[in-house]
C-alpha cells in the first residue's frame, strides 16, 4: 500500500509527463523486486531456524527418553507428567500407566512419611536435594533408589539412580582401569572415601578388594584384608549367618538382607543393610561384590515412627496430621473408617476435604483465622463422608512447633458426635413441651381469678351502657355525664381485652422471646392481674419502686409469670392468718451493686422459716 501511494504521488508531481512516469515506475518495480528477494531470504532463514529448532527438540527428546539414567517430572500435585524409558524399565510399568499417577503411590510404606516430608521441604526451599528411597516395582518387589530432585517453576525434575547399580558400575571400572593408573587412583580415592562399605570376593571367598570404610568397620586396613578368607575378616558367627547368602550370590542370585553387626572399634551394634551382587563374565560367576550401608538411624527412626503410628492406629478417635500449608500428611484408621476415605485419597488433600454445603461458613472462617494465627481451634461442625452423608464433627485442631519455635505442622482430632447432638435436640424439644405444660398448669390455677376479673369489666360495661341509655332518654340529657360514662366504658373494655391477650400469650407454646421492657411497668401489670383476689380479701398492697431503673432484656411472659406466682403466694400466706389480722403486701425494686435489678415481694403472713421475703433478680440490659 505504501509503494502504490508513492507512485500516485509521483504521477501527480510529473505534470502528466509520460517519460518521467515510465522511469519512476521502472525504478519502483526494481525496488519492489529487491524487497521481495529480501523477504524470501528472511523466510528461508526462519524456516531453517525452525527446522534446526525442531531437530534440536527431537534430539534432546531422544536424549531424555533413551538416557541410561531414569528421569521423570512431577506436577505441583505430585503427579507424573513425563517419564523416560530407563525409568519405566526400573519400575517395570508401561509408560501410559505411569503418566498422571501419584509418585507417592510408588514409594514403599516404610518410606512414605519420609517422602511426604521431603517433597514438602524441597518445594518450599526451591533447591536441589537428594533422598534415598525404597520404591515398589513390578512384581511387588522393592528397589533402593537415590533421587536427585530439582524444582523448576511449579514442576519437580527427578533423576533416578539405582543405588546398587551405580556402585557396581563404579566397581566394574576397577577391573577395566588397571592399565590406566590415573583413573585407577581417582576411583580408589572415591571408593575409599564413600561411607558405603564395598568389598569384592572371588569364588574361593578370598578378598580381592575392599575400600577403607569396609576395612575400618572391622578395625582393619584394606591391606590386612586383601587375599584373606572372608571368615578371617567378619568372624565365625557372622560368617555362619551370611554363608547361605554368599552361596546364593555365587549361584548368580543377588541378595539383600539386614544384619546387626558389632563394630570392634566402637563396641557399638550397627544395623546394616548388606547387598551381595554376583560378578558374571561370559555367563560364569567369577566372584561377588559386597555393599554395606549403615541404616541404624533410619531403622531407629522407622521403629519410633512405627511405634507412634501403632499407637495412633489403635485409638478410637480420628487423628490427622497436616503440613504447615494444611495439606494432610497422615490419617489413622479411625478417621478413615469414619469418613470412608482411604489413606491414599486423603494424603496431600486440604484439611477442608470434609466440608460441604451445610458446613457453617462462619465457623469455617473462624477456624481459618485462628489457624492462620497459629492458635488452636475447637468447635462442632457439620461435615461430610465420602458417600455424601452428613455427620456432626467434634473438631480440635492444634498447631505444632519445632525446637526453634517455627510452625511445622497441625494435628487434628475428630469425633462423631451426631448421636449426642440428636439427643440434645430431643431434650430441648422435651423441655419446651414441659414448659408449655407448666404454663397451662399455671393458667388452670389462675383461671378462676382471671374469669372473675374479666367478668368485672364486662359487668361494669353493661352497667355503664344502661346508665348511658337512661341519661339519653331524658328530655334534656346531660352530655358531659354521658361522655364520662362512655370513657369509663371504654376503659373497662380495654382492660378486659388486655386480660384476655395476656392469657392467650401465656398459653401459647413457643421458644423464648426476648424484648426490652421497663421492670416497674411489668410489676404494675402483674398487680393489676391479681387485683380481684386482693380486693376480695381486703389485702393492702404498696410499692417501693426505685426510679430511673435501666430497661432489661428478658422474656416478658416468663418474668410476668414469676412475679404473679410471688404475689399469689403472699395472698395464700395472708389468708392462712385470722380474719382480724389485716393483710399487707409490699413490692420493691432496686438496682444492685453487681449490675442487676432485684424485685422482692414481702407480706405479713406466717412466711417461711427464715424470713418472708421472696425475691427475683434480673440483669439489666445495655439500654
Amino acid at each position: 500500500m505504501k509503494s502504490d501511494f508513492s507512485i500516485q504521488n509521483s504521477f501527480k508531481s510529473t505534470d502528466c509527463c509520460p517519460e518521467q512516469l515510465l522511469s519512476d515506475l521502472q525504478q519502483r518495480q526494481v525496488e519492489l523486486e529487491f524487497k521481495l528477494i529480501e523477504l524470501e531470504n528472511q523466510n528461508e532463514h526462519l524456516q531453517s531456524v525452525q527446522t534446526k529448532h525442531e531437530e534440536s527438540k527431537r534430539y534432546y527428546a531422544d536424549l531424555f527418553h533413551n538416557a541410561p539414567v531414569g528421569y521423570l517430572t512431577l506436577t505441583d500435585k505430585g503427579l507424573i507428567s513425563e517419564v523416560n524409558i530407563a525409568a519405566t524399565k526400573l519400575f517395570g510399568i508401561d509408560r501410559q500407566n505411569l503418566l498422571s499417577r501419584r509418585f507417592a503411590s510408588l514409594v514403599t510404606a516404610q518410606d512414605s512419611e519420609r517422602w511426604h516430608l521431603f517433597y514438602r521441604e524441597v518445594n518450599n526451599h526451591k533447591q536441589q536435594r537428594n533422598i534415598a528411597l525404597s520404591l515398589k516395582v513390578c512384581g511387588n518387589t522393592e528397589v533402593s533408589v537415590l533421587l536427585a530432585c530439582l524444582p523448576i517453576n511449579s514442576m519437580l525434575r527427578i533423576t533416578l539412580n539405582h543405588v546398587t547399580t551405580t556402585i557396581v558400575a563404579d566397581m566394574s571400572q576397577v577391573k577395566t582401569a588397571k592399565d590406566d593408573l590415573e583413573d585407577l587412583e581417582a576411583l580408589k580415592f572415591i571408593l575409599n572415601n564413600t561411607p558405603v562399605l564395598i568389598g569384592y570376593w572371588d569364588t574361593h571367598l578370598k578378598n580381592r578388594f575392599s575400600n577403607s570404610s569396609y576395612a575400618r568397620w572391622f578395625n582393619k586396613t584394606p591391606r590386612q584384608i586383601k587375599g584373606k578368607h572372608i571368615r578371617q575378616t567378619i568372624g565365625e558367627q557372622l560368617y555362619s549367618e551370611n554363608l547361605p547368602h554368599m552361596n546364593a550370590a555365587l549361584r548368580g542370585e543377588p541378595q539383600q538382607f539386614e544384619r546387626n553387626i558389632l563394630s570392634p572399634d566402637s563396641n557399638k551394634t550397627i544395623y546394616t543393610q548388606l547387598n551381595y551382587l554376583p560378578h558374571i563374565i561370559n555367563r560364569q560367576v567369577v566372584g561377588f561384590y559386597v555393599l554395606g550401608i549403615d541404616i541404624t538411624d533410619k531403622n531407629q527412626l522407622h521403629e519410633t515412627s512405627f511405634q507412634k503410628r501403632a499407637i495412633f492406629e489403635s485409638l478410637n478417635q480420628g487423628i490427622f496430621i497436616t503440613d504447615k500449608n494444611k495439606n494432610i500428611t497422615y490419617t489413622n484408621q479411625a478417621i478413615r473408617q469414619l469418613t470412608g476415605y482411604s489413606a491414599e485419597e486423603m494424603l496431600g488433600q486440604s484439611y477442608a476435604l470434609l466440608h460441604g454445603k451445610n458446613t457453617n461458613p462462619e465457623q469455617i472462617l473462624q477456624m481459618r483465622e485462628m489457624l492462620n494465627q497459629c492458635k488452636a481451634f475447637q468447635g462442632e461442625v457439620i461435615n461430610y463422608r465420602k458417600d455424601g452423608s452428613e455427620f456432626w464433627n467434634g473438631l480440635i485442631i492444634s498447631p505444632i512447633f519445632d525446637t526453634q519455635g517455627n510452625l511445622s505442622q497441625f494435628v487434628g482430632f475428630i469425633n462423631d458426635i451426631t448421636e449426642r447432638k440428636y439427643k440434645d435436640n430431643q431434650n430441648k424439644e422435651h423441655l419446651d413441651q414441659l414448659a408449655h405444660v407448666t404454663r397451662l398448669g399455671l393458667m388452670g390455677e389462675l383461671a378462676s381469678g382471671i374469669a372473675h376479673e374479666v367478668n368485672q369489666p364486662l359487668t361494669a360495661i353493661a352497667t355503664y351502657a344502661q346508665v348511658s341509655l337512661n341519661l339519653i332518654k331524658k328530655e334534656n340529657p346531660d352530655l358531659s355525664k354521658i361522655v364520662q360514662i362512655a370513657i369509663k366504658t371504654q376503659e373497662q373494655a380495654l382492660r378486659a381485652g388486655q386480660i384476655i391477650h395476656r392469657m392467650r400469650r401465656l398459653c401459647t407454646s413457643k421458644s423464648q422471646q426476648l424484648s426490652t421492657i421497663a421492670i416497674n411497668e411489668l410489676i404494675s401489670d402483674c398487680v393489676n392481674l391479681c387485683a380481684d383476689p386482693l380486693t376480695q380479701n381486703s389485702i393492702a398492697i404498696s410499692f417501693e419502686l426505685a426510679e430511673n431503673l435501666p430497661d432489661v432484656n428478658v422474656d416478658y411472659i416468663q418474668i410476668e409469670q414469676v412475679i404473679i406466682n410471688l404475689i399469689r403466694n403472699s395472698i395464700d400466706a395472708i389468708l392462712g392468718v385470722s380474719d382480724s389480722h389485716p393483710g399487707k403486701i409490699i413490692v420493691k425494686s432496686h438496682f444492685t451493686a453487681n449490675n442487676q435489678i432485684q424485685v422482692s415481694v414481702k407480706d405479713n403472713g406466717p412466711g417461711i422459716e427464715k424470713g418472708g421475703c421472696k425475691k427475683i433478680r434480673v440483669t439489666a440490659s445495655n439500654n
